[in-house]
């Protein structure tokens, strides 16, 4: 990435393991690649660093779950002449083009486009989350040492955010070097200020390898330390162009700096594109109502950002979606003066395909910023599920599981102990079924227990959040007196309740992490290797031919493409392995001849 400016397979089976491989991996693809702040600084641009990889991770990542540029279309005959194919842009019609462009070209019917649309984002893995969050400073003098970057890290895995913009990342070269070095599911960009790198301001995109096309990322500094332009390849040939901003608390840098944004972006020479999207930490609100007290000052709405938002054609997001609601993204420790001065703002095109807005207290910092985030979905990629379910490590302390379960083990034992006793077996009663329904029971028992456990856990953090809301509505209307006092001191109790909870979650994944890093760290385990290797996202396949359809129909739902392929998979397995009549004369002719030719030959000799 450079910043912007022996024996062979049947044909059959080859074809399918052809057509399975990601094009990305059959070519060479070329890609390109504490306190705040003080006054805008001329141009420099922080280059982005490449690591080697040779220590674990702080946080062990995930398997790779995202997506790719697709692969190429490929056919592959199957028996009966019915044929399985892969959909892909070059059989339905590609696109290059940018996702926020008001001139978009048309594109051929795609079978995706077809199927009904999902109004939740929750089962749609073609959703990019990206969110934006201060995190006021490293927290530690090495990242190794860090617990925000440590949270962060994990809360980006977790939560599947696939862009991330932080701002105050009191960060240089070598400190971007070791987020790299122990987070291998991160890629950074950061850009800090001149004269005071570690000790204030400082903006930086951080990006999940294993949700989005980082290699292809483009960057550009436009003004050091406050403002980052990036574009990423997001699906098919569609581009993404996201604006990351930190902008200063005084007035006067604070309003210069949308101009030279403005001015930028109008530059020929630069040749910068225009942003799909904004977002970051605006340090003023556009409306009294974004502030409490509610009142604007004369750093609120420059005109010079007005106009950046007219050439932009962009809007507010969070208020487009939430026109009467109150909410503040930064509060300082007593509660006296809260804004919601963290931000994203769209292009109209992009604006309609967004959910899942959320304003949420991270407990990266406390008294401070939240998080904000929201979910862009592209409605033409495929449903793709939530993937292999997995127990819970909390439910091996649970003890009202562990009971179940031990209670349904030694039931089975007993049962296995009496089949063997008794020597009586049929296909359906014999110890390996007794086994196999055992498993699927503590699987059902654990899949119910953590449901119970997920919905005691939510139901109180709800109730929390629904004390806030209310507090929040009271605050609304309340003039200057003991009882805004009193529902102030309220707000402020209830914030901290719910960053104790949520730092105590953290805690306790990290205490079960460190311990699995201890016991399995560089030994010859599963592991260790994830731990040890890139992450690299996965190649997303579109579509499916549903075999001997004509007109051709397709498959878009993960679910159905991998029934279709275990069908496919199940039928060559089968092929060929009872012959017709005459042929399987012919092959006994064959082969009793070059038996009797071989016994003959031997006799000569």
């Amino acid at each position: 990435m450079e910043d912007f400016g022996g024996g062979h397979p049947p044909a059959d089976r080859r074809l399918l393991e052809e057509a399975l491989v990601p094009l990305s991996l059959r070519r060479r693809r070329r890609g390109r690649a504490g306190t705040t702040d003080g006054e805008v600084e001329s141009s420099r641009q922080t280059a982005e660093v490449n690591t080697g990889h040779t220590t674990p991770p702080a946080s062990p990542p995930a398997s790779n779950t995202g997506q790719n540029t697709p692969a190429g279309s490929q056919g592959v005959r199957s028996p009966g002449n019915s044929h399985i194919d892969i959909a892909t842009p070059a059989a339905h019609g590609s696109r290059s083009s940018s996702v926020g462009q008001e001139q978009r070209p048309e594109t051929h019917p795609d079978p995706a486009a077809a199927r009904p649309q999902h109004t939740s984002a929750k089962k749609m893995r073609a959703g990019l989350r990206i969110a934006s969050e201060n995190i006021r400073g490293r927290g530690a003098a090495r990242i190794a040492g860090s617990a925000k970057w440590k949270a962060l890290a994990d809360d980006i895995r977790r939560f599947k955010i696939g862009i991330m913009v932080i701002q105050e990342t009191h960060m240089e070269e070598q400190h971007v070097e070791e987020v790299h070095r122990y987070y291998k599911h991160l890629k950074v960009i950061n850009s800090s200020l001149l004269d005071n790198p570690t000790g204030a301001g400082g903006v930086a995109l951080v990006f999940n390898k294993m949700l989005t096309n980082w290699e292809t990322v483009e960057s550009h500094v436009i003004v050091p330390g406050r403002v980052i332009l990036a574009r990423l390849t997001w699906h098919r040939e569609d581009k993404l162009t996201v604006l990351a901003v930190y902008a200063p608390t005084r007035r006067p840098e604070n309003h210069d700096m949308w101009e030279i944004i403005h001015d930028c972006l109008l530059d020929d020479a630069s040749d910068l594109p225009m942003p799909d999207l904004m977002l970051g930490d605006f340090n003023f609100v556009e409306d009294a109502v974004d502030r409490f007290p509610a009142r604007m000052s004369t750093m609120d709405a420059p005109a010079a950002f007005q106009r950046l938002k007219r050439l932009l054609q962009m809007s507010d997001g969070w208020r487009t979606t939430f026109p009467s609601e109150v909410e503040w993204t930064w509060r300082n420790h007593d509660r006296s003066a809260m804004s919601r001065i963290d931000r994203v703002y769209l292009t109209r095109r992009v604006m309609l395909t967004t959910g899942e807005w959320k304003t949420e207290l991270s407990g990266i910092t406390a008294n401070d910023h939240s998080r904000i985030s929201v979910e862009i979905v592209n409605p033409n990629m495929p449903v793709i599920g939530k993937g292999r379910w997995t127990m819970s490590q909390q439910l091996i302390s649970d003890n009202k599981f562990v009971l179940k379960a031990t209670e349904l083990g030694q039931d089975a034992q007993r049962n296995i102990e009496g089949m063997v006793q008794s020597g009586m077996r049929t296909a359906e009663h014999n110890p390996q079924m007794r086994w196999s329904q055992l498993k699927t029971a503590l699987r059902d028992l654990a899949k119910r227990r953590t449901k119970e456990l997920a919905g005691i856990r939510a139901a109180e953090m709800a109730k929390k959040l629904k004390e806030r809301d209310g507090i929040k509505a009271r605050l609304r209307d309340m003039d200057e007196g003991d009882e805004r006092t009193e529902a102030v001191a309220d707000l402020r109790k209830i914030e901290e309740a719910i960053q104790d909870a949520k730092k105590g979650a953290h805690d306790k994944i990290f205490t079960f992490r460190m311990a699995k890093q201890w016991a399995e760290a560089e030994t010859m385990c599963k592991s260790w290797f994830s731990w040890t290797k890139d992450r690299k996202p996965c190649d997303t396949m579109m579509a499916l031919r549903r075999q001997g359809s004509d007109p051709p129909e397709y498959a878009t739902n993960s679910k159905d493409m991998a029934e279709l392929a275990r069908a496919y998979h199940d039928s060559i397995q089968s092929a060929d392995l009872e012959p017709a009549g005459n042929q399987l004369e012919a092959a006994e002719e064959e082969t009793l001849a070059h038996r009797w030719w071989g016994e003959l030959s031997t006799h000569r000799k």
